[in-house]
């Protein structure tokens, strides 16, 4: 199975005044590597040894508000965008040498629409190329000495609606979002794009029916992809509202459409996660499980308060945990039937770790595990999670 990482930044807000810089609190994802667990937390990365249960900040950006870490052997990969965002800012990236724990080199990577370089695709690792992305460009950087390979420009990538690139067996996939498939304006957003992650060379293209989205995913052939349509022409040519966000299993030998499952809503940054020959995928506020060879529905879970994402299975518990980002906090789901469970997780600032039936995840100024059964703290550790931005509604 192949995916990407999701590693949007959730915050909580601490002033009222619309035309003042504000105070939020964020975390990038958490990497676990033998026993020790990297993060970015506001403008600082940390290290946390989880036997000691102590935190080291091993580098302060100042001003960069960390997005993602990534390993990659001896090697972390780590940056995000500067907040508050000034006119002309460029988002960043890092190489952190764990050996000698110190910096090799750093990168900017920028937008051409003025966001700061905000980074909405997180690092994918292909031999000596890491890739990674803004709302509008996309970037192969050489590993060792940080210098531009390639790069895929005038392409509007999003914010995490639009379809978030891939790497699967030595090739990228992403979607064009420029019109550029035989020219054609209205193919905007709807063509996958296959690639040479080493030059970028597009190799071959795929064109879906609806605007691509979400994270998508590849096992064996395969390719499962989600893609929107809200209006449809009638025989007459006229305009008709149909409001469906279909997940597809895409042949990739052929370019055929094995099947395609009907939903509602809109396009997320969410992974889609396979276990027991099922497909566990969000709808808006639901999760749904699908028969992974027929497309045929196995069951779908009650509507839940606000929209989710990120279904992990927990087999110890027979759970399924779901992240509620508007409500900063992961609720569970029984694996079997797709029913609420009592326990939940509050506060939650990244997308947990789940090791066994306990929970490590962000909070306010804090890093923490809890006992899912119980709800009991096994340990906090506080690190500062606060960085600053612009409230420009």
């Amino acid at each position: 199975m192949v995916g990407a990482i999701a590693v949007p930044i959730l915050f909580t807000v601490s002033c009222s005044d619309k035309s003042t810089l504000e105070e939020a609190h964020g975390f990038s994802n958490l990497v676990l590597d033998e026993g020790m667990l990297f993060f970015g937390a506001g403008y600082k990365l940390y290290l946390v040894d989880m036997n000691r249960r102590s935190a080291e900040l091993i580098y302060d950006t100042n001003d960069i508000l960390i997005s993602f870490v990534q390993i990659d052997g001896k090697r972390l990969f780590f940056g995000g965008h500067c907040s508050p965002t000034p006119r002309g800012s460029s988002g960043m990236v890092w190489l952190f040498d764990l050996d000698n724990m110190r910096i090799v080199w750093k990168q900017k990577v920028k937008d051409d629409w003025g966001w700061g370089g905000r980074i909405v695709v997180p690092p994918l690792i292909e031999k000596e190329i890491l890739i990674v992305g803004t709302r509008t460009a996309l970037y192969g950087i050489n590993k060792t000495n940080s210098d531009i390979k390639w790069k895929v420009e005038k392409n509007w990538f999003g914010g995490g609606e639009l379809l978030t690139p891939i790497l699967s067996s030595g090739k990228l996939y992403y979607g064009i979002a420029d019109g550029s498939f035989g020219g054609n304006e209205s193919t905007s957003n709807r063509t996958i794009a296959i690639a040479d992650p080493t030059s970028g060379k597009i190799l071959r293209k795929i064109l879906m029916p609806g605007r691509l989205g979400a994270i998508p995913s590849i096992v064996g052939d395969c390719l499962f992809v989600k893609d929107h349509q809200y209006y449809d022409r009638d025989k007459s040519g006229k305009l008709q509202w149909i409001g469906m966000l279909r997940l597809n299993c895409l042949e990739l030998s052929s370019g055929m459409t094995r099947w395609s499952f009907p939903g509602s809503g809109v396009p997320v940054s969410s992974q889609i996660r396979f276990y027991k020959n099922l497909i566990f995928d969000v709808f808006a506020d639901r999760l749904y499980a699908i028969d992974e060879q027929s497309g045929i529905l196995h069951w779908r879970s009650p509507c839940l308060e606000a929209a989710v994402r990120n279904p992990q299975i927990i087999e110890d518990l027979g759970v399924i945990a779901l992240e509620v980002p508007a409500a900063k906090k992961v609720v569970f789901l029984d694996s079997v039937t797709g029913e609420p469970r009592d326990e939940a997780l509050h506060d939650v600032l990244s997308t947990p770790i789940f090791v066994g039936s306990e929970a490590i995840y962000g909070t306010t100024n804090a890093i923490t595990r809890v006992d899912i059964n119980t709800g009991n703290v096994i340990w906090t550790i506080p690190v500062n999670s606060r960085y600053q931005f612009v409230n420009d509604d």
